[in-house]
C-alpha cells in the first residue's frame, strides 16, 4: 500500500471519528436542553404553587355578612289610657218612706272610689232577666248621702246594674254604699259595702 493510500484511510478514519463525535457531543447537549427545560418547568409549577399558597395564607379574612337591621329609634312605651267613667250626678234622697217588700235579690259584685274623677263606680245584678228596671245607689257618709239612678241592662241570666255616682269634694272617711233594683219583677236591695275616701 502506498503512502497515499495510508494517508486517505487516515483521513477517512478520522473524519468519521470527528463525525461520531460531533454526534456524541450533539446528543449529549439534546439530553442537557431537555433536562435543564424539565428543570425550568418543575420549578415553575414550584413556584406558583408556593405563590397560591401564600396568596391563600396571607388573604385577608372575608368579612362576615351582617344581616341584622340597625336600630334607628326605640318603640314608644305604652301609655295606658286614662281612666275615664261616665259619671252620674247625684240627686236629693228621696224621703224616706216605708221599706218596700224585698222581692228581687240584688248584690253588688264590684266597688270602688276613682279619685281622679271623685266617683263611687259599682256594679251588681239583680236575680232577673227583665228589661224596664232600674238601679239606684246610694252612699252614706261623714257629711250626708249622696245617690244616683241608672237603667239597668237585661244580660242573659240577669239584670245588671253599673252606676258611677259623682262625689265631688266628698270628705275623707268610710262610706256605705248600697245597691237597690226596682222593675217589673219587684223591688230589691244589696247588702251594704264599704268603701274608703282618702
Amino acid at each position: 500500500m502506498s503512502n497515499d493510500d495510508y494517508d486517505h484511510e487516515s483521513l477517512q478514519d478520522e473524519g468519521r471519528e470527528a463525525g461520531e463525535g460531533e454526534q456524541r457531543a450533539e446528543r449529549r447537549g439534546t439530553r442537557r436542553g431537555v433536562l435543564i427545560g424539565i428543570g425550568v418547568v418543575v420549578v415553575a409549577i414550584a413556584l406558583i404553587g408556593a405563590g397560591i399558597f401564600l396568596a391563600g395564607t396571607f388573604r385577608s379574612p372575608q368579612p362576615t355578612p351582617d344581616n341584622t337591621v340597625a336600630v334607628t329609634s326605640l318603640p314608644p312605651e305604652a301609655v295606658p289610657p286614662a281612666q275615664t267613667l261616665p259619671v252620674t250626678t247625684p240627686t236629693p234622697p228621696a224621703e224616706e218612706t216605708t221599706p218596700q217588700e224585698s222581692t228581687v235579690t240584688v248584690a253588688i259584685n264590684r266597688w270602688t272610689w276613682v279619685a281622679a274623677q271623685q266617683a263611687f263606680a259599682v256594679g251588681g245584678f239583680a236575680d232577673v232577666v227583665e228589661e224596664g228596671g232600674t238601679c239606684t245607689l246610694t252612699a252614706v257618709g261623714p257629711n250626708g248621702t249622696y245617690q244616683a239612678s241608672a237603667p239597668a241592662t237585661r244580660d242573659v241570666t240577669t239584670t245588671v246594674c253599673v252606676i258611677n255616682l259623682l262625689a265631688e269634694n266628698a270628705p275623707s272617711g268610710s262610706y256605705q254604699l248600697t245597691l237597690s233594683y226596682d222593675g217589673p219583677s219587684g223591688h230589691g236591695e244589696s247588702e251594704a259595702v264599704e268603701v274608703v275616701v282618702p
